[in-house]
């Protein structure tokens, strides 16, 4: 059998299809938009919270102060009245209308 040979170029492109791991999105989130342990952990228990949560925060468009200011209060908003909402009605994330 020949030998098989891979190149680095191919590597890094499969590398870029591939999803962020949970790790690295928590870790991530905390860096970038200055959340707390306890926001990221509730916002990472479902993929669908934590995208949702990002996509919101894109729209605006906001770098630095604004930025994590925004993520904190979008935070409060998702891990509290959002997911009470989503609780109360039997709804996920993906299936709201919000």
């Amino acid at each position: 059998m020949p030998p098989l040979l891979i190149s680095r170029a191919w590597v890094g492109e499969v590398q870029a299809k591939l999803p962020e791991m949970p790790g690295t999105r928590y870790e991530r989130f905390q860096d970038e938009y200055g959340l707390s342990e306890y926001d990221t952990s509730l916002l990472m228990t479902a993929k669908s919270i934590a995208d949702f949560f990002e996509d919101a925060l894109k729209a605006r468009n906001l770098d630095g102060d604004a930025l994590s200011k925004r993520a904190k209060a979008l935070a409060n908003l998702v891990n509290s009245e959002l997911t009470r909402l989503m609780n109360q009605s039997g709804v996920d994330i993906t299936e709201s209308k919000v």
